[in-house]
């Protein structure tokens, strides 16, 4: 850039004799520059980034990532972006000094996109001093996702809400077991990326018990009945279908002070409680050593190898009672409350060791092994309740 004065005068020869001239104003002579913005500096994998390259009108220029990479790729015939366009192209600054350009990414990273004046070599019968001039954008790019809100289980014919969030997309496909049923089709994305669909299980496909796979799709171009895309999916989750909302194995009928069982099932709940109650009730001395009642809180979970969906290996204290101990599995239904109280624990509603129960508490501490599972039986199955129980029985001796 730099400072100049100019003026205009007529020519005498050409003006038939008229002298004139204009008052002296000051010229600034600016240096072309050429320049590179992208619409967004941060993406994910195949979304369409636009790139604004500004310069001046008829600048040769050079489009391409530094270093150049397969990975970027210029959307051929998008907004101006040449037809022949691969991972780079040359192009020719329009009439306005501006050209708008389309690019996406297939893989994750950070990428450099480069713009470079590589011509006219003279303007005006001078050399070209802006010849290798550039500009970069700097991009960042990252996987594609879909992240599902999906209970660890269900039971066959009731109703799940299948939804979930994606970084990017309009609208995703929820295939289940690698089948894509017309109510999970084209979901549309809200403006926050969250999604959410309503079904019966029975309606999706999950009729039989055992483990579902839900793969997503984001923007992807299957209908219905047809077999997903080769590519990986961009979201997957598994989800256990069941048979009923609560069953329980005991892996053994007797156990020794000192020895371990195990206590395991499904149950369509985010846990289950293991009670575990003493034959001499809330005064004896119960599996841990402690009061007659012992309450162990188990969560469930998604598991691939196995047919349960709940596990707890139990230890006998050498001090616990000898004797038939009743134990009860308990699932707090859909709400996660026991029974028409607002407490989502058991051991919340019984009182174990006597010390001067709240109001609405019950307390067990004297009470007999039948009285407390009657106690358990009432809550759980109370007129509002959606809880559930199971009991069995293992002697300690």
């Amino acid at each position: 850039m730099w400072d100049s004065l100019f003026k205009v005068k007529t020519d005498d020869a050409q003006a038939c004799g008229l002298k004139a001239e204009s008052v002296v104003r000051p010229l600034v002579v600016l240096i072309g520059e050429i320049a590179i913005e992208a619409d967004m500096t941060t993406t994910v994998e195949l979304e369409t980034v636009k790139l604004i390259v500004t310069g001046v009108a008829g600048d040769e220029i050079h489009v391409a990532a530094s270093p150049l990479s397969d990975v970027v790729v210029f959307k051929a015939g998008i907004e101006d972006t040449p037809v022949d366009a691969t991972n780079q192209f040359n192009h020719i600054i329009d009439a306005d000094g501006t050209r708008k350009y389309a690019v996406a990414f297939t893989d994750t990273g950070s990428y450099t996109i480069k713009v470079t004046v590589t011509g006219p070599a003279e303007i005006g019968g001078i050399p070209n001093p802006r010849i290798g001039d550039y500009d970069t954008v700097d991009i960042t790019v990252s996987e594609k996702g879909v992240m599902f809100d999906l209970p660890s289980a269900i039971v066959i014919g009731e109703k799940l809400d299948i939804k979930g969030i994606a970084n990017t997309g309009t609208y995703v496909d929820v295939f289940v077991n690698d089948a894509l049923y017309a109510k999970l089709y084209d979901l549309p994305l809200e403006a926050d990326g969250t999604f959410s669909k309503e079904v019966i299980t029975t309606d999706v496909g999950m009729t039989v018990p055992g483990l579902v796979t839900l793969k997503a799709w984001l923007d992807c171009a299957k209908r219905p009945d047809e077999e997903p895309p080769t590519r990986s999916a961009d979201g997957s989750a598994a989800i256990l279908v069941l048979k009923t909302h609560l069953d329980a194995t005991i892996s053994n009928t007797t156990v020794a002070p000192g020895d371990s069982f195990e206590v395991f099932g499904n149950a369509s709940s985010d846990y289950v409680e293991i009670v575990l109650i003493s034959p001499d009730g809330g005064n004896g001395t119960g599996m841990d050593g402690l009061y007659g009642i012992t309450i162990y809180t188990v969560p469930t979970y998604c598991n691939s190898t196995n047919y349960y969906n709940y596990y707890k290996k139990l230890k006998v204290d050498s001090d616990a009672d000898n004797g038939n101990y009743t134990i009860i599995v308990l699932n707090p239904g859909r709400d996660n409350t026991y029974g028409d109280s607002e407490y989502t624990y058991i051991d919340n509603i019984l009182d174990l060791d006597g010390d001067g129960p709240e109001p609405g508490v019950t307390d067990v501490s004297n009470r007999s092994q039948k009285q407390i599972a009657a106690i358990i039986s009432d809550i759980i199955f109370a007129t509002s309740s959606d809880d559930f129980m199971w009991i069995g029985n293992i002697v300690v001796a």
